[in-house]
């Protein structure tokens, strides 16, 4: 299978890394018939109030499977041909990947909003791997980062699986100068192939959403930059669409 990177240079990043769960666990009693829960708390970071109001969007990105006392997770039927390798979820951009896969391909989700003790609980989950997208927040306050949730957990103190999830993503203050711009910018490499096709999209994504896109071609050297972006805003790029028998991995610099 051919490899592909995209190194993805940016002036400001804002990236939430949540080393959540590995591929494969040994812990006792382990059965993937059980349901489990994701509870979602929302504080500022600033003073630890809770922001109710705040929506998330939640996707269901991989089954879990039980052998013996090990587990490991493979891609649902909707986002097994986006392109990424899952890894051990630690990957801070396998979130926004998929995000944009998600999004591009109108995959379906379960949306709930924070109440007034900033908390949203999606409960009957079945065992599996969860996309969790901030798909908006009050006034005053930024998106925070997609992240995944591995139901159930490692719990390593009592040897013993968890299967109801707390998360609390941060939450930063939108108090940045709204005149402080940025920039990003994204050069395509490909590894271990002699042949490409002849272009492919790229999705410069803001605040977990589709923010605009551009076609990479060898036409420009396989780049493209984005100019005068808000710097009180997360952004990043990812390929949109994979070509079909390559994958993608990604790597960032900061200038």
């Amino acid at each position: 299978m051919n490899n592909t990177s995209l190194r993805r240079i940016a002036a400001v990043m804002m990236l939430i890394v949540m080393c959540i769960t590995m591929l494969s666990y040994s812990a006792s009693a382990i059965s993937v018939d059980n349901r489990g829960s994701i509870t979602i708390t929302t504080l500022s970071k600033t003073d630890k109030e809770p922001i109710s109001g705040a929506v998330f969007r939640v996707y269901k990105i991989a089954n879990a499977y039980a052998d013996g006392n090990s587990l490991s997770f493979v891609y649902t039927e909707q986002f097994k041909d986006n392109g990424m390798n899952m890894g051990n979820f630690s990957d801070a951009y396998l979130p926004v990947h998929l995000v944009a896969y998600a999004q591009t391909n109108s995959i379906s989700y379960i949306e709930k909003t924070t109440d007034g003790n900033g908390k949203v609980v999606f409960e009957n989950l079945s065992c599996g791997a969860y996309l969790v997208v901030p798909a908006g927040t009050t006034s005053g306050y930024l998106n925070p980062t997609p992240f995944i949730v591995a139901v159930p957990v490692k719990d390593e103190t009592n040897n013993s699986w968890v299967y109801d999830i707390d998360a609390a993503p941060k939450v930063e203050s939108d108090k940045t100068d709204e005149d402080e711009k940025t920039y990003i910018s994204v050069k395509k490499y490909w590894k271990g192939t002699e042949r490409t096709p002849d272009s492919i999209t790229v999705s410069l994504i803001k605040d977990g959403a589709i923010y605009d896109s551009a076609i990479l071609s060898a036409a420009d050297n396989w780049y493209y930059k984005w100019e005068g972006l808000d710097k009180n805003h997360s952004w990043s790029v990812v390929e949109t669409n994979v070509p079909e028998g390559y994958n993608v991995s990604y790597v960032s610099s900061q200038m």
